[in-house]
């Protein structure tokens, strides 16, 4: 919808007011705007990969509507998405705890109260012990990375979600201030959407 239609509704609108006031109808100049609209613009440069919409449609709030190039940014996402999935160095650090316990279950039993029967040194004994703590520690490490591999995740995808615009409305494309393959800064203007639906129209009157 254009400006000029928005004219031609604000000359119709004001017609029909004065056609109530007056026996004899008057001329009064009146405004009208959209009751939203909305400038869009990317949070970083980059460039324009594809356009959804044209001047004069109809769009949905939420709807994609321009989208930058995002080949590298998207395979960034899904290596990191696997990582964050991947809990094999977690189950492997759990395995090796569980072993190290059993290990020290056998070398205590084996170390028993009588010096004399004793089947292992307290080298042996205190190594074992070292090591199960060795492999708690591994297994909070592990799970720390992958902790940290989800918010590296999170981060990237997020990143991603700012290459694509949506519509925060739902309106009307009223100017597109780019073209596809064209290379845009940052916060440069991309996409002014209106709301027409209402359409206000401001028609100042004599009190009278």
């Amino acid at each position: 919808m254009t400006r000029w239609y928005f004219i031609l509704v604000c000359l119709l609108a004001s017609s029909l007011v004065c056609a109530q006031v007056a026996e004899e109808p008057e001329w009064f100049e009146a405004v009208c705007r959209p009751s939203k609209e909305v400038t869009l613009a990317f949070t970083r440069p980059g460039q324009i990969e594809d356009i959804f919409v044209q001047v004069g449609d109809r769009v949905e709030k939420g709807e994609l509507i321009v989208q930058l190039e995002n080949g590298v940014e998207a395979a960034q996402v899904a290596q990191l998405k696997n990582e964050a999935e991947d809990g094999t160095r977690i189950e492997a650090a759990e395995a090796e705890l569980e072993q190290a316990e059993i290990d020290l279950e056998k070398l205590e039993d084996a170390w028993g109260t009588d010096e004399a029967t004793r089947a292992v040194t307290k080298y042996e004994l205190d190594h074992s012990r070292l090591n199960v703590k060795i492999k708690t520690l591994s297994l909070k490490l592990a799970k720390f990375n992958q902790a940290q591999a989800l918010l590296r995740y999170e981060e990237a995808a997020l990143q991603l979600q700012r290459m694509q615009i949506e519509s925060p409305i739902a309106g009307t494309v009223e100017i597109l201030y780019v073209e596809a393959g064209e290379s845009i800064d940052l916060l440069e203007e991309v996409i002014h959407v209106v709301a027409t639906d209402p359409l206000w129209i401001d028609v100042p009157l004599p009190l009278d």
